[in-house]
């Protein structure tokens, strides 16, 4: 029996890449319409796939050899193998606390017409608290076994600042190896134990065009 696509695709996404080998595959999600693709669980390590794609994409400017591949178990989420070494990831996504995504894609192709309230200045306001709030509920998950983690900031805003981040995630540092955040094509380490330490605690671009 033949393959499907999105089967075909979740299964070269689960053998380790180069970063742009990944995301090449990844992006073919984009052939999915946004009402089915925020809708369908089956979809979801599609969606992983694009945000940690971009991530490793930012991480390769720091060191010589670094793969990415999704975990077929689905624990931890993705692995990047850097110069050798493999590191388990959990991902999570943080947004506007009443946002339901996948309602919102579906009630755009009803109607076109169809706008979501933009709100840059209360994301720069409130958004260092969602995603507080997003790590919050992976600790929770009580981890034996500190894994690292990825925070897919998907919420508009003027700016996020560094230091207010670091400040709420402070108390549930202990759970996990390192915290990292995506946003607006670009990344921040917000705390790391041991590891990565050729990055600092600030924003780097991931070093692609957006709009390409």
């Amino acid at each position: 029996m033949n393959k499907s696509p999105l089967t075909t695709w979740i299964d070269r996404l689960s053998e380790f890449n180069k970063p742009n080998d990944f995301l090449t595959i990844a992006k073919k999600s984009e052939l999915v319409p946004n009402d089915r693709f925020f809708n369908d669980p089956t979809l979801k390590p599609l969606q992983e796939a694009w945000a940690a794609g971009h991530f490793a994409l930012g991480l390769q400017h720091f060191y010589d050899s670094i793969e990415i591949q999704l975990d077929a178990d689905r624990y931890p989420d993705f692995h990047l193998c850097i110069d050798g070494k493999a590191y388990g990831f959990e991902f999570t996504v943080a947004d506007k606390p009443e946002r339901m995504i996948g309602k919102e894609y579906k009630e755009r192709k009803d109607n076109p017409l169809y706008l979501k309230p933009y709100q840059p200045e209360r994301g720069r306001q409130e958004g260092p608290s969602w995603i507080a709030n997003a790590v919050k509920k992976k600790h929770e998950k009580h981890y034996s076994n500190r894994p690292h983690l990825l925070v897919y900031a998907i919420f508009e805003a003027n700016s996020l600042d560094q230091k207010i981040i670091t400040k709420l995630c402070y108390q549930w540092f202990n759970s996990f190896s390192s915290i990292w955040l995506l946003w607006c094509y670009k990344f921040l380490l917000i705390y790391k134990h041991s590891t990565f330490n050729e990055v600092d605690n600030k924003w780097y671009r991931v070093g692609v065009n957006p709009w390409a």
